[in-house]
């Protein structure tokens, strides 16, 4: 009967260590660094809508930049003299299955507060507030922004369009 005890316990020990182990798989996947994610995913260097035009409220360039220490953040041009120019820290990025990247960033400017930037497509509000986005990829390798939203609050963009006008979020080109 000691026997049985012993293989019983054995059992539940090791069933238990499997538990724990597991546990700890998602941790280990995801400790690849965001700038690692965004290389893999090819997202890395500047975008806009026509590369062989400068930047503009019409046609801003949405730059993706690494850190050697595997940081990243955004920085967002609206053209020259634009006050809305910023970057955002980029918390984590992580590629689903449907091969979708969604960002987590952060303003990394606590004193702006929110600023509004008004386009063809109508108006943007950033905030210092936490932001998801996801974005696609294109057989061309263009990229669009499939969603955008406050973490625990409104859309901005849902399922490819923006939430104020209706209209579809545009395609950008990397301008690398």
């Amino acid at each position: 009967m000691t026997h049985n005890k012993t293989l019983a316990a054995d059992m539940a020990a090791c069933t238990l260590t499997i538990s724990c182990l597991c546990l700890l798989v998602p941790t280990v996947a995801s400790a690849e660094s965001v700038a690692a994610t965004l290389t893999q995913w090819g997202l890395l260097g500047p975008h806009a809508k026509d590369c062989s035009k400068p930047a503009s409220p019409s046609n801003a360039y949405f730059s993706y930049v690494g850190r050697a220490d595997g940081s990243a953040f955004l920085s967002r041009d609206f053209g020259v003299g634009n006050t809305s120019n910023d970057s955002v820290e980029l918390e984590a990025a992580m590629i689903e299955p449907s091969g979708t990247i969604v960002l987590r960033l952060t303003s990394s400017n606590r004193t702006q507060g929110s600023s509004q930037i008004i386009g063809p497509a109508g108006r943007a509000t950033f905030s210092n507030k936490p932001r998801e986005v996801s974005h696609i990829k294109g057989p061309d390798g263009r990229v669009r922004t499939m969603f955008n939203r406050e973490v625990g609050g409104d859309y901005s963009v849902s399922d490819g369009k923006l939430v104020t006008t209706g209209a579809e979020t545009p395609w950008y080109t990397s301008c690398k």
